[in-house]
């Protein structure tokens, strides 16, 4: 099931994730506009927009770009808190399939993010990879993810075409002019109806010890 937003707390943690974890106070995110149960923020950090998506089972998910020091990439991150043997630092073989394409095999780098186990990788994003991820990420209707046979999530990519062309017209914003203020202050958000039925079957496990 995929979910518009969630309790405010879970929120602010999750979405604040994607902003490089620095020793000071980080710029405040930018909220672009919401897509089909997407939320598309510009992180000023990272000089990227993003995609976001919080799904059943508190699978975070995010797709977008990072231009930081001036090399573009795109990044993808998978965050769970049931990852519990998630290592910081440590390099994992992740593999994704959108719809019956091939399965990707990703060098996914472990990250504890604001205490929370995630997966991320940066491709760049001139690359042939990063524009056929891309286009299967927009064009299909599922993903799967795994790592040492271990099915992590099957997420539902209901709207991911429009979500992602937003993030593309975020990226390509003036983001140097006055932002607009988010239509809706976190603390006022409310939980909306479920967009999409959930896709992840019942026996998936999640990587633990």
């Amino acid at each position: 099931m995929l979910k518009r937003f969630t309790k405010v707390g879970h929120v602010a943690a999750i979405v604040g994730l994607c902003l490089p974890l620095q020793g000071f106070a980080a710029p405040e995110t930018v909220r672009w506009g919401v897509v089909g149960g997407w939320d598309i923020s510009f992180y000023p950090d990272a000089k990227g927009c993003q995609a976001f998506a919080l799904f059943e089972h508190d699978t975070a998910f995010f797709i977008g770009f990072d231009d930081t020091d001036g090399r573009r990439s795109l990044n993808v991150t998978l965050i769970d808190q049931s990852w519990t043997n998630i290592e910081d630092g440590e390099e994992y073989p992740v593999q994704v399939q959108f719809g019956p394409n091939p399965t990707w095999t990703l060098a996914m780098d472990g990250r504890v993010m604001n205490g929370y186990p995630a997966l991320s990788i940066h491709i760049n994003s001139d690359s042939d990879e990063a524009e056929q991820f891309v286009r299967e990420f927009r064009e299909e209707t599922e993903m799967a993810w795994t790592v040492d046979d271990i099915a992590l999530a099957r997420l539902t990519l209901r709207g991911s075409l429009k979500a992602f062309d937003e993030v593309l017209a975020c990226q390509n914003a003036d983001h140097s002019l006055k932002p607009v203020p988010a239509a809706t202050a976190p603390e006022e958000i409310v939980p909306e109806e479920a967009v999409s039925e959930d896709t992840a079957p019942k026996d998936t496990a999640p990587v633990s010890d």
